[in-house]
């Protein structure tokens, strides 16, 4: 039987951990981060985090009383709910398919769902919080296709120069840094969305959740 003792721990010591942070945690698994130095890379988060909130706050100014799940509605998003996306070894909580596909994997949030269920008195966020901020991470990805000259998706990082020629290439994990903030923002929520890493991974497997928890503790006391 799982115990939720320690995601309750989990939980409560990564809300200290800022999205400066966070940031540096994805953007150390992008292939190209060891080719990006250090100052470049907080140019690159400070850019990423600040495209995120603003086109947040674009779409709360033009909208302001929709909630996450009509604004992706009024972005023409074609949603799907499926439970077949999960295995112990990779997890994916959801994926966007251009032009307007989010499929959601239900499977998590289901079991994350029970676990609260069984544990009332632990205060963890609710499962149907958690599914919005995933919808608006995906969200976040269906406004860079709509828009191409987004900075998550325009900004390139040169690999190398040859006599005139120029080799650049795209980095993927400015497109999550700027997810990350997008949705954080327009569901005000007052914890990370890559909490939900370790949130929705823990009840089906423990082991993998603690070892995402201390990685992202290294990347945090670095």
């Amino acid at each position: 039987m799982i115990t939720i003792e320690p995601l309750q721990q989990y939980y409560q010591e990564l809300l200290s951990v800022d999205d400066i942070s966070w940031s540096k945690y994805l953007l150390a698994k992008d292939l190209l981060a060891n080719k990006i130095s250090v100052e470049d890379r907080e140019t690159l988060i400070r850019k990423a985090l600040e495209c995120g909130k603003e086109q947040a706050e674009e779409l709360k100014f033009k909208y302001p009383h929709l909630d996450v799940e009509a604004l992706a509605d009024r972005q023409g998003a074609k949603i799907q709910i499926s439970c077949d996306l999960t295995n112990d070894s990779f997890m994916r909580f959801a994926e966007y398919l251009p032009p307007l596909q989010i499929n959601i994997n239900w499977t998590p949030l289901k079991e994350y769902s029970k676990l609260l269920e069984t544990n009332s008195s632990i205060e963890l966020p609710p499962s149907n919080l958690l599914y919005r901020v995933i919808l608006g991470h995906e969200l976040f990805h269906l406004i860079e296709e709509q828009n191409q000259n987004i900075y998550t998706r325009s900004q390139k990082f040169v690999l190398w120069k040859f006599w005139g020629y120029c080799h650049q290439s795209s980095i993927r994990a400015l497109s999550e840094i700027g997810a990350m903030a997008f949705t954080k923002e327009i569901n005000q929520t007052y914890f990370s969305p890559l909490l939900l890493e370790v949130l929705l991974t823990y009840p089906i497997n423990p082991t993998k959740a603690a070892n995402i928890y201390a990685e992202i503790q290294g990347v945090a006391n670095r």
